[in-house]
């Protein structure tokens, strides 16, 4: 398999994105400004491995979609902040994986600002870390916003009884004329599960893989590109076995 390299990013960036998949590594204390041109369809990758804080703003012009995928799984403490505001006719799809094994906090806004808008946020974490872990999920739908569908699930795994997580979801709505929800669950994996899965045969090696691939496939399935996704699912699926096979055991 060829390996997909991502374009590294860094600093202050305003970009107008063109290309239909784009496969970005933030480095450092990054500062983004997208832009989405009208009648478009965008698939954003995003690598948060190296990145320490990022500062994410999207305008989502009328009649486009924007796809992003978001991927933080490495012992790196990280503050995020994204606002992605839609226009006329505008969509988007956010789905994010995290190993909670540092520090690591988000912030996401989408705010519906346009006629028949539509957002999904989806956030997964596999939570391994007394340190503080927490996503916080804004919704807002502007007045003059009809025919606006917004909805938002958090999900979280913890590996034992000293992980730390929390998460938010919020929704402000000024408009009648809508469809909005939003989720949130958090949970772990009691013994006598460990034991039943035990005895069907699986390793702990086995238990811990079938748990990451239900958290991060979600994720992966915004990616149109079957070598990217397989890559990041390879490359996703060492890291957590590595980081929570000890809790399991």
């Amino acid at each position: 398999m060829a390996i997909c390299n991502p374009i590294v990013i860094s600093g202050e960036n305003h970009l107008n994105v063109v290309e239909p998949l784009v496969y970005w590594q933030l480095n450092g204390n990054t500062n983004l400004d997208v832009m989405v041109q009208p009648n478009s369809q965008v698939t954003l990758v995003l690598d948060l491995n190296a990145c320490r804080s990022v500062q994410f703003h999207a305008m989502v012009q009328p009649d486009s979609i924007l796809d992003v995928a978001l991927v933080s799984m490495k012992d790196q403490s990280i503050d995020q902040h994204y606002r992605i505001t839609l226009q006329n006719g505008a969509t988007t799809n956010i789905r994010s994986c995290f190993l909670g094994n540092a520090k690591k906090t988000m912030k996401m806004e989408i705010i519906h600002h346009g006629l028949s808008t539509v957002s999904t946020m989806e956030h997964y974490g596999l939570i391994n870390t007394a340190n503080d872990f927490k996503i916080e999920a804004i919704g807002t739908i502007e007045k003059e916003a009809d025919n606006t569908q917004c909805r938002q699930a958090l999900r979280a795994l913890t590996f034992s009884d000293h992980d730390h997580v929390t998460m938010v979801p919020s929704l402000y709505i000024d408009n009648y004329n809508c469809s909005a929800s939003h989720s949130t669950s958090i949970g772990a994996m009691s013994p006598k599960q460990l034991y039943y899965l035990q005895s069907r045969g699986l390793t702990m090696e086995s238990i811990t893989l079938l748990l990451a691939k239900g958290y991060i496939t979600p994720v992966l399935e915004l990616i149109p590109e079957e070598e990217l996704k397989t890559q990041l699912r390879e490359e996703i699926e060492k890291v957590v076995i590595d980081a929570c096979l000890t809790k399991l055991q």
